[in-house]
């Protein structure tokens, strides 16, 4: 089996993952990502130039790295801001021609789906369990059992576009972080019932966001997994501290998170309160693996 390059063209940052495999058994031979922001600053549903351009340059960056590891399939899923954007054939266009493959935009069940089956890869689950994605564009949310998925749903809900809702003048205070709040429960209330059978139990997110906040709340001693009274803390210390999203900085926060940890932390803060799990934990594997799962053993849709 060829050498097998899987991209997730996502709305804030594109990611990349290349096998190898040999067995029935993928080995990693390189992996990166890349905060490209395809969604900012989209107006009337449509991307910018600018944001056109930026995850352009990344795709000719990655062919050169996929020309490297003599890749022969290379796999693409494009996820919300190429599925809302008015303009997204012209990205796409030009994206096909510099990967020399073509660019599949996936609806977000099927996103859902294909990051249940990348996290499976890594992290054997036993009994029911739900697994987060916030992303910036939207958030997915799986409830599975085993390898099995029984509800996959995907809210228009991401860190980059709660950003750009809620923070867009980066001014910080209680008053706005609760209303970025509310809003997150309100989307997430809408499949709330779906869920019910995963209350109490330990999560699964995977994601830049769910790291980062577990990172932050580790560091802080706020806990060792990510629970409501950890984010609560964060929540207070934030709060106290900061009043331009741009400001903040915690112990475990990398500086290019520092933004949209804002956004993150109210859309987990909103995930505590409505789908109630005891504690979510991390892990590394999503959407990329997924692909590449998915292509080797594809699963019914």
């Amino acid at each position: 089996m060829p050498n097998i390059a899987a991209i997730d063209l996502g709305s804030n940052s594109f990611h990349m993952l290349i096998v190898s495999t040999k067995d029935g058994i993928n080995s990693p031979l390189f992996q990166c990502g890349r905060r490209v922001q395809l969604g900012a600053d989209m107006h009337d549903g449509t991307m910018t130039d600018e944001a056109i351009q930026r995850g352009l340059a990344c795709l000719r960056d990655y062919r050169a790295i996929i020309l490297q590891h003599n890749v022969k399939i290379t796999l693409t899923a494009a996820t919300s801001a190429l599925r809302i954007a008015s303009n997204s054939a012209v990205f796409c266009r030009q994206a096909s021609l510099i990967l020399d493959c073509d660019i599949n935009i996936i609806s977000g069940e099927h996103e859902a789906k294909l990051i249940y089956l990348g996290v499976i890869t890594s992290t054997p689950l036993q009994g029911k369990q739900m697994v987060v994605d916030i992303g910036g564009g939207s958030t997915e949310f799986i409830l599975g059992e085993n390898s099995n998925v029984q509800y996959a749903d995907s809210v228009s809900l991401g860190c980059l576009s709660h950003f750009q809702k809620y923070y867009s003048d980066s001014s910080l205070n209680a008053e706005k972080f609760q209303r970025s709040v509310d809003n997150a429960k309100a989307q997430i209330g809408n499949i709330s019932a779906y869920y019910e059978s995963a209350i109490g139990h330990i999560g699964i997110g995977c994601s830049g966001v769910v790291e980062a906040i577990l990172s932050v709340i580790q560091h802080c001693h706020w806990g060792e997994q990510i629970t409501m009274d950890g984010l609560s803390k964060a929540r207070t210390s934030l709060l106290k501290q900061f009043s331009d999203v741009y400001d903040v900085r915690f112990e475990g926060l990398r500086s290019d998170r520092r933004a949209l940890f804002v956004a993150g932390l109210a859309i987990m803060i909103a995930i505590f309160e409505i789908l109630k799990p005891s504690a979510i934990i991390h892990v590394n594997s999503a959407l990329r693996e997924g692909i590449i799962v998915n292509y080797l053993h594809p699963y019914s849709r």
